[in-house]
């Protein structure tokens, strides 16, 4: 399920802001949100050219709602709002290509506009390589003529007798349990694994369609669905991002979790077939569908620290749209504050509960990649040939383990006088100096290591004739 992230008002782009403000795009909508987790209201600005989705703040709102082609200085004078302000909304308008043109309409500032919107060749290269979609088909009209006969599953008299079976089956297969413990090694066969690829091939094209006509179910359009390559290995996706329009957000939720949810329907159906199925290829399929399925499909993709399933339904469960983005910041504020007591504001206004989860979830996710990574790069490093799988591997721990610490240090750099002016900051370099010291210097000044003494020539003496040699006269 792809379901891009909601971007926050603010971001780079061009230099500053210009002498008279752009006019915004005729085909832009401002739709109401939902509430956020302070009480406050919030409102999506909504892209149709690209299809993605702006949630505002009320402040963010009211710029865009009394937006108009003005002056800078005529808007500065009638709102309370600083030059430096101004200057990073029209950064935002402009990266995400939300103006009619550039102001004077321009070349140069045209393809700073351009520019502002597109990261470097080598990031999208890097990118890349490791996930990139293909989109094969817009699902619409199918969703629409084939969504009343399959509307009844969403009852529930429908979800009640589904876990009926599921409670039936599993009664049926206690009866049989050594039968159907036996069934795991018809998979080591080769037509077992035939049976098995075809029968993930259709589970996963049912996990997409549950995500598609759950959204079709709540009125929200699937714009397209496709095949990723996730380091070249291909997975289907569907494109949620228009359920950002759903104000309630347990429908949302429902939107994200109803790939599993579908296949944990199919293997209640499942377990109770196997039980009436004749030995064959079906009774195979429904083996593998009751049991190992829907296990791998949770574990992959309930993980929340990789923007699968259990990602989206994390974020829209709390209501925090940039789970990622907000999480990684304020685990990098707490990082800061725990060793050097810098005293800055948190970047969230979260509650404590809140905040204390996406800090938990920012340390969680920081560690996984970690060991992620490193095994993406092992796996690149012996799917490619040598020579390019050791430039592959260099890039991966480069770009996505040493890069960041790397910026991160940076930082901690420029505020190094607000660190050593610090008590906390003073006792943490101390310290950090201290253990550098430590690995420097050598603990022990003496090595004990087994050793062998062996003469330095050897000669093996042989008598020319049958004896036994009983001395040796060596002059």
């Amino acid at each position: 399920m792809g379901q891009p992230c909601a971007n926050e008002s603010g971001g780079g782009g061009t230099g500053g802001a210009p002498q008279m403000l752009p006019a915004l795009r005729d085909d832009l909508r401002l739709l109401p949100g939902e509430t956020l987790a302070n009480g406050a209201p919030s409102w999506l600005l909504f892209d149709p050219v690209r299809n993605s989705y702006h949630r505002l703040e009320r402040r963010a709102y009211e710029r865009i709602a009394k937006w108009r082609v003005q002056s800078v200085q005529t808007y500065l004078a009638r709102n309370n709002e600083t030059e430096e302000e101004l200057k990073e909304f029209v950064k935002f308008l402009y990266a995400q290509k939300l103006t009619l043109l550039p102001p004077g309409e321009d070349t140069e500032s045209f393809a700073a506009q351009e520019f502002a919107s597109k990261p470097p060749l080598s990031q999208i290269i890097i990118h890349k390589y490791l996930f990139f979609r293909i989109p094969l088909l817009r699902p619409d009209r199918f969703l629409a003529a084939a969504y009343p006969f399959i509307k009844w599953i969403y009852t529930r008299p429908a979800i009640i007798a589904t876990i009926i079976l599921g409670l039936l089956g599993l009664y049926f297969t206690g009866r049989q349990w050594d039968e159907f413990v036996s069934t795991f090694m018809h998979f080591f066969t080769f037509e077992g694994l035939i049976y098995y690829g075809l029968t993930l091939a259709g589970l996963k094209i049912i996990h997409e369609l549950g995500h598609a006509f759950t959204s079709h179910h709540f009125g929200s359009k699937v714009p397209v669905m496709g095949l990723a390559f996730l380091v070249m290995f291909p997975i289907l996706y569907t494109d949620t991002t228009n359920a950002w329009e759903l104000t309630d957000r347990r429908k949302r939720v429902l939107i994200d979790a109803a790939g599993m949810l579908s296949e944990i329907m199919v293997a209640c159906l499942a377990i109770f077939l196997w039980s009436f199925l004749p030995d064959g290829a079906l009774r195979s399929a429904a083996f593998f569908t009751a049991t190992t399925s829907w296990v791998l499909s949770l574990l992959v993709n309930l993980n929340p620290m990789m923007r699968f399933d259990g990602y989206y339904i994390l974020a829209d469960g709390f209501g925090i749209p940039n789970l990622q983005k907000d999480g990684f910041a304020m685990g990098r504020w707490h990082m800061r504050e725990t060793l050097f007591g810098l005293g800055e504001p948190a970047p969230s206004a979260a509650h404590a509960l809140q905040r204390r989860g996406l800090i938990i979830y920012a340390y969680c996710t920081w560690v996984y990649r970690f060991f992620l990574f490193i095994g993406i790069a092992l796996l690149v490093q012996a799917l490619f040939p040598k020579a390019i799988g050791i430039i592959l591997f260099t890039i991966e721990i480069g770009w996505f383990i040493i890069l960041p610490i790397f910026k991160e240090l940076k930082i901690w750099w420029s505020l190094k006088m607000k660190i050593l002016t610090s008590r906390r900051g003073a006792l943490t370099t101390a310290f950090s100096l201290a253990a550098l010291c430590a690995l420097a210097l050598p603990w022990q000044r003496t090595i004990s290591a087994p050793a062998l003494l062996r003469p330095v020539q050897q000669t093996d003496i042989f008598p020319t004739e049958s004896a036994q040699v009983k001395s040796l006269l060596v002059i």
